[in-house]
């Protein structure tokens, strides 16, 4: 498949009359899932969070969602992350989806590259409930810049400047 979720999917809670999957085997597949995200593969990491919101109570549905990602996986098996001689500087990304979560909570997201290359990534629950998409972006900007300016210190304290813009400065760039 060509992405990890479907678009437009809306898991939600089980109902007593869903059909409930193994919880164990759901679990180990998230667990697993989770570990191919936070080691190499931020593409699937906004998917393998909303599938771990279901890991108490999960039906059918749920099961299907998280094999769509196993599929997803087999078919980009050779993607990689890459890495340029060139430097590239830092550059992070920001994004988020309002209120799409069952709680009406937004997910923030953010990536981070060097040289070309993908070094941090993130997608988490916002721990509030936006007002507006406006809002929502804001929030996740907000939690970007925070990793900014920690990576920043980082290239700093380890004397890389190189990783660092001309200027000094990390830029985020979003698509708003």
């Amino acid at each position: 498949v060509a992405t990890p979720m479907e678009p437009g999917c809306r898991l939600l809670l089980a109902t007593d009359e869903d059909p409930r999957c193994d919880r164990e085997a759901y679990q180990q597949l998230n667990g697993k899932l989770m570990w191919a995200m936070l080691v190499t593969r931020p593409d699937i990491c906004f998917a393998v969070g909303r599938l771990s919101q279901f890991n108490t109570d999960p039906t059918e549905q749920h099961w299907i969602a998280a094999k769509r990602v196993l599929r997803y996986l087999s078919g980009t098996k050779t993607a990689k992350i890459h890495y340029g001689q060139d430097g590239g500087g830092l550059l992070g990304y920001s994004d988020s989806d309002f209120a799409e979560d069952i709680t009406r909570k937004s997910t923030s997201g953010c990536l981070f590259m060097l040289a070309g290359g993908a070094i941090a990534w993130t997608s988490k629950k916002q721990s509030l409930v936006a007002a507006s998409t406006t809002e929502a972006e804001y929030i996740a900007y907000s939690e970007a810049a925070k990793e900014a300016a920690w990576l920043r210190q980082l290239c700093l304290d380890t004397q890389q400047a190189d990783c660092l813009l001309q200027d000094e400065s990390v830029w985020l760039g979003g698509d708003n």
